[in-house]
């Protein structure tokens, strides 16, 4: 096919526009292709202490990776399952605003040759704040020098927003969220000096990594997974407010929603 602004209006209607299904469809295959092979790979990254549980958790079977979306204010809430005032001030971002940084980063291409050369496990740490993140711990020794260099740490949302669905409930998707307890280094509203909360993240992948695509889905799905308890999430219902102004910029939610435009889930 010509490039754009070489065709003819006549020659571009006869060799017709590729339709956005096909489009989506393909890419969902190759990310899926990625995805299914780094599953065994992050199984490791679990940790108790990250997940701010609630009473009102219901168990999560998939997530749609299409529809994801993160939330990370700059100040503390009392209860971040009190959705009573979300409403109007849930600015959400997606995944690749929150690791903009990273993927568009001229050294992108270094860190992609990086984490596909790691055969060995690498000792990060949670650390829990307003912002929370995953760093390489310092106490472990060695650290990968290429790591140290190109990703000491990395920003993690505070809470994520998702279209998801119960175990053995396939038919109709809805709005879950779940955060990550920002106060897990806290006693009595007390910050400890020195929060330690390990977390492993395995490797070698099992498929290389070949562009800022497959760099994004690492990233959210190795932050999913610190989010798995004994191989299971759980997570809070969202209300139909709420999580219309969390996607309110995504223009296709409603079609992933409905499945007009097909879904990539996970686990």
């Amino acid at each position: 096919m010509l490039s754009r602004g070489f065709a003819s209006r006549r020659e571009r209607e006869q060799q017709g526009i590729v339709p956005l299904l096909e489009r989506v469809l393909s890419r969902l295959l190759e990310r899926w292709f990625v995805l299914s092979l780094l599953l065994p790979v992050l199984s490791g990254c679990t940790f108790h202490h990250l997940k701010q549980t609630q009473a009102t958790d219901q168990t999560i079977g998939q997530i749609n990776l299409e529809a994801v979306r993160f939330f990370r204010p700059d100040y503390e809430v009392a209860d971040w399952d009190d959705f009573s005032h979300k409403n109007h001030e849930l600015n959400c971002v997606s995944p690749h605003e929150l690791w903009r940084s990273q993927l568009e980063s001229p050294n992108v291409h270094d860190l992609i040759e990086c984490l596909n050369g790691q055969t060995d496990a690498v000792s990060f740490l949670y650390v829990p704040d307003t912002k929370p993140t995953l760093a390489l711990d310092p106490l472990v020794k060695p650290q990968p020098d290429c790591l140290k260099r190109l990703l000491p740490s990395f920003s993690l949302p505070r809470e994520i927003y998702f279209l998801g669905f119960p175990p053995n409930e396939f038919e109709e998707q809805d709005v879950y969220s779940i955060s990550f307890d920002s106060k897990a280094n806290q006693i009595l509203d007390t910050k400890l000096r020195a929060p330690r909360f390990p977390v492993v993240v395995n490797f070698p992948l099992k498929r290389k990594l070949k562009s800022a695509q497959d760099l994004e889905m690492w990233f959210l799905v190795t932050t999913l997974s610190l989010l798995e308890s004994d191989s299971e999430m759980r997570a809070s219902l969202v209300p139909e407010l709420v999580w219309k102004q969390c996607f309110k910029n995504d223009p296709h939610f409603l079609d992933k929603k409905n499945r007009k435009i097909p879904p990539l889930f996970w686990p």
